[in-house]
């Protein structure tokens, strides 16, 4: 079994641990939160984690109206004499996988440099990292680190943590349910797509599109991302419908369209329709299975939070990118030119 593989397969167990661990640190991170006032929060992070934070900024801002946005570290360090007022008196959240990434260290350690004040909390997968030393918080989940130099694993069971955390500390109680289904019923849910998934790696799509919206347009980024690392297809992410004003053009019977529909999709849907005269490679993640004659439903069989929606869909793209990679002789474990993190 490939490591990628036996990691895409590992996640919810991962992420039983993740909730275990944050049960444990809620109290302390409510109190961090609650008893200090922010100017706002930004998300920093490198490659899959930026494209993760701007999930994790979206989610914030959307739920709470607090000012949030997400930055790649590599911008703030090349910019960070420009960025001080940015930061100062921020929460800044930094997402790392190995915790060890240059860019975000550099960047954090330029802006203290120029006196900029802000509070770090890190995000990591590793204990005892580097990127610890400089936060004032620090929440490890060493169970979800991905030996793999793709992010799997470490994706979905960071964006879980946030979503955990966000969903406490607003009380959101029908969300953490949600949480909770997809973990008791996630297992189940991979052994049902992975066939069909490894069907449809075989078709003859060599580019992909994936389309997603509001709290998951990060994640779908990332999505993206994987079908570049793993199989080493071109990819895009993009807004479902703003792919209709340039994106659509360049969409054709080459392409595989992966598209999370929301809860009203109607406009989502006669847009996949209209697609599918370019292209009959497409599937739609769903809540409740529909009707379609030239696009593929694949549903969850129960309605869950859009928020929650994003964990079955980003292991739809890990498990399809995985399948297509084997289909197409490519390592996916080591993709060519990549490495786990970056050492500048």
């Amino acid at each position: 079994m490939d490591l990628t593989y036996h990691e895409i397969k590992e996640q919810y167990r991962s992420m039983q641990q993740t909730k275990s661990y944050l049960d444990g640190q809620m109290t302390e991170i409510s109190k961090w939160i609650k008893t200090r006032r922010y100017t706002s929060l930004i998300v920093l992070g490198c490659g899959s984690s930026f494209s993760l934070a701007k999930s994790l900024a979206r989610m914030t801002h959307m739920k709470t109206g607090f000012p949030s946005t997400a930055l790649p570290a590599g911008d703030v360090l090349l910019h960070a004499n420009r960025y001080i007022k940015s930061f100062e008196g921020a929460l800044v959240l930094a997402v790392s996988r190995s915790g060890s990434t240059s860019e975000i260290l550099l960047a954090l350690e330029a802006l203290k440099a120029q006196n900029c004040q802000f509070t770090t909390v890190t995000l990591t997968c590793r204990e005892a990292s580097a990127l610890a030393e400089l936060s004032d918080m620090n929440l490890d989940l060493p169970w979800a680190y991905d030996h793999s130099v793709c992010q799997t694993r470490t994706v979905s069971c960071l964006y879980y943590a946030f979503a955990y955390i966000l969903a406490n500390l607003t009380h959101d109680f029908d969300l953490l349910a949600d949480l909770d289904e997809v973990i008791a019923h996630g297992d189940d849910y991979l052994d049902q797509i992975d066939a069909l998934l490894k069907n449809y790696a075989a078709d003859s799509w060599s580019q992909v599109v994936v389309l997603g919206d509001a709290e998951l347009c990060g994640l779908a980024e990332e999505g993206a991302l994987a079908f570049k690392e793993i199989c080493q297809l071109p990819s895009n992410h993009y807004h479902l419908l703003d792919s209709r004003h340039g994106p659509a053009v360049l969409i054709n019977e080459d392409t595989m369209i992966l598209a999370v529909l929301g809860p009203h999709n109607d406009y989502e849907k006669d847009f996949l329709q209209d697609m599918s005269k370019k292209t009959s490679h497409i599937i739609a993640f769903t809540d409740k299975p529909q009707e379609s004659d030239s696009v593929q439903f694949m549903p969850y069989h129960r309605e869950i939070s859009h928020i929650a929606k994003g964990l079955p869909f980003i292991q739809i793209c890990q498990l399809l990118s995985y399948h297509k990679a084997i289909y197409r002789g490519t390592n996916p474990d080591a993709p060519t030119g990549l490495d786990a993190w970056i050492s500048l």
